[in-house]
């Protein structure tokens, strides 16, 4: 009678344990675990289209996917912004410009090849494109 308590509890104790691997070591934020082991830690840099008003960019991604950076917008000052990155490489941000502190969002992509392709959009004006690639 004993034995099969014993065998009961391990087969609970493997149900759960299996369990908890298949949601902890499916959750991936920042795409470590999918698209074939990309991950998308790391500093990235770039410009924005030409006569946008959008010049330089940089931004680093953390190993739990927080995404913190500048965009430098209308001016050389560096405007600063904190977003996340998704396991598909799709990111967002937002932040304030550093001469009229409007706000701004952010979206983009990371690609398979690192190279990074987005749009800014300053509170009333026009949303413009941003290119670049990891450092």
């Amino acid at each position: 009678m004993k034995s099969k308590k014993t065998i009961a509890v391990l087969m609970v104790f493997s149900m759960v344990s299996a369990m908890m691997l298949a949601v902890f070591g499916c959750s991936d934020p920042v795409g470590r675990g999918s698209g074939g082991g990309i991950s998308y830690t790391g500093t990235y840099a770039g410009v924005g289209e030409e006569d946008s008003g959008l010049g330089a960019w940089e931004f680093t991604i953390d190993a739990k996917g927080n995404l913190t950076g500048w965009f430098q917008v209308l001016t050389s000052r560096q405007s600063n912004c904190t977003g996340t990155i998704k396991s598909d490489g799709s990111f967002t941000a937002s932040g304030k410009t550093a001469l009229t502190q409007r706000p701004f969002t952010v979206d983009g992509t990371i690609a398979q090849d690192k190279k990074v392709n987005g749009t800014m959009q300053v509170s009333g004006l026009n949303t413009v494109s941003f290119s670049g690639s990891k450092k």
